[in-house]
């Protein structure tokens, strides 16, 4: 199953997206998913913002992370989408092996969330 590395702001390892839009933790733990550009997070069940070109949004537009090889960007303030159906909780993957940190990005226009990683998703 194909996975893809999450940094955050400071090139720090937080997660991975698998090719079905799950969320999970460098641990292979759970902590959400994305549905249609928008993410939710697995405890809470709440949209937490959207995801747009790779980059990971507080609900006020600002990125929080990025995928990899992904520049990351802010933008306006998103409209809240309707809650979709919770999935199925997907089996444990693999832990893929740690890819090597990426040159630090250009900050995005409009700067980065207030939000750490920990708190977007458990807000």
């Amino acid at each position: 199953m194909a996975m893809t590395a999450i940094w955050d702001q400071n090139q720090r390892l937080v997660g991975w997206l698998n090719e079905n839009g799950f969320i999970f933790d460098p641990r292979m733990g759970l902590l959400g998913w994305v549905v249609k550009g928008n993410v939710f997070a697995h405890g809470t069940k709440r949209w937490i913002g959207p995801m747009v070109d790779g980059s990971l949004r507080d609900r006020s537009g600002r990125a929080v992370a990025h995928l990899d090889k992904a520049r990351p960007t802010s933008g306006l303030p998103p409209l809240t989408p309707l809650a979709p159906l919770t999935p199925l909780t997907p089996l444990t993957p693999l832990t893929p092996l740690t890819p090597l940190t990426p040159l630090p990005p250009l900050p995005p226009l409009g700067g980065w969330s207030q939000h750490a990683w920990d708190d977007w998703l458990n807000q």
